[in-house]
């Protein structure tokens, strides 16, 4: 792949004592930053060029999140013999699992942002100021949080557990 061709890219020129100096293939030895070679560069355009048409490794970038991996996490937090990770980081993950969320976007989530969805009474509502992607006021608007049948899913009943927990130790 690429991106490994490029971290090693990289990782040489990390330890080069001339990072700036251009390779000269001709001198004896050869002098300069290896990384700086046009053969180099025009390898990893021949194998980008490869990737997108389908050819060579597939990515593991793409690999989804099974089923069975999600259960497994789930499981090892709720089977933790520490309370604090039996509830709070429990909930954590399944917060971010149901909204879609960065680990740095559910630490920065107040209970304030919780509310009764007006219209729903089976519903919650929560609004995620802090994604990469919001600039202003107007922009997050409220997001809903659904319960669902299964236990492993279900962010109503990790929220119940955990705010039981944290605001009645």
């Amino acid at each position: 792949r690429s991106s490994h061709l490029e971290f090693a890219k990289k990782a040489i020129s990390w330890y080069m004592p001339n990072k700036l100096g251009h390779w000269q293939a001709q001198a004896h030895p050869p002098v300069g930053n290896p990384t700086k070679s046009v053969e180099v560069n025009d390898i990893i355009k021949v194998v980008k060029k490869k990737e997108v048409r389908g050819q060579g490794r597939s990515s593991n970038a793409k690999r989804p999140f099974t089923t069975a991996e999600w259960r497994k996490v789930v499981d090892m937090l709720d089977g933790c013999v520490a309370v604090e990770w039996k509830f709070k980081y429990s909930c954590v993950v399944r917060h971010m699992h149901h909204m879609i969320l960065r680990p740095d976007d559910v630490s920065q989530f107040k209970l304030a942002d919780l509310i009764s969805h007006p219209q729903f009474s089976f519903a919650l509502s929560q609004k995620v100021k802090w994604s990469k992607n919001v600039q202003e006021e107007r922009a997050c608007p409220d997001q809903i949080l659904l319960g669902a049948m299964d236990p492993t899913y279900c962010i109503l009943l990790a929220l119940a557990c955990y705010f039981s927990w944290y605001l009645h130790p």
